[in-house]
């Protein structure tokens, strides 16, 4: 069974929200909080909750730990495929790995009764929630938003954030907290160096 993805309102929380299905790629992203040591996925029953919770699935009768490891190692390609975009010998190697992970999900081409072609997932299970996630990179890829959202250049961070600027510039999750410290911390580098 085929479920789609819902309450997106409940990622608002997000400072820096990205829109549509994107939005819930970004979700997946930030249930791994990094600076506070946090992982909402980092065990089955936390992870179904979360997956339920955004209708990434219908039924978690069928998912297994290998299955929520998986979906971990998608999450965290797809993070580091963010982060290292124009890269190419590190896109080559994520890719790879994005390959591997996603081998077993169905997508499809779906021809609307007016004519549009659009990607469809026909997975279920952990499958049905990375294809919903790959069909919303493909949108958001093909309308020009996938290429805003971005991982915080804090190392300590990663958190990823949707960059809503004008010339898409933006390198931190949030400029008083991240942006400030690696401001402060290239400072003492510098002034550390010069004495």
């Amino acid at each position: 069974m085929l479920v789609s993805m819902k309450c997106a309102h409940l990622l608002e929380d997000e400072d820096r929200p990205a829109p549509g299905g994107l939005r819930f790629v970004q979700g997946l992203l930030n249930t791994r909080d990094i600076d506070n040591g946090l992982d909402s996925l980092s065990d089955t029953g936390q992870a179904l909750e979360w997956l339920e919770r955004f209708g990434l699935i219908s039924s978690s009768l069928d998912v297994e730990d290998d299955d929520i490891a998986r979906l971990r190692s998608f999450r965290e390609a797809v993070r580091e495929l963010i982060a290292t975009r124009s890269e190419g010998d590190a896109v080559a190697s994520i890719a790879a790995t994005l390959d591997d992970v996603t081998a077993a999900v169905h997508l499809g081409v779906a021809i609307g009764s007016d004519g549009s072609v659009a990607l469809e997932n026909r997975s279920s299970g952990i499958d049905g929630a990375i294809g919903q996630l790959l069909v919303a990179i493909h949108d958001a890829a093909a309308n020009g938003t996938w290429q805003r959202l971005k991982v915080c250049a804090r190392d300590s961070c990663r958190w990823v954030y949707y960059d809503a600027s004008k010339n898409r510039s933006s390198n931190w999750c949030n400029m008083r907290t991240c942006g400030n410290r690696e401001k402060a911390a290239r400072h003492r580098h510098k002034a550390a160096t010069a004495t």
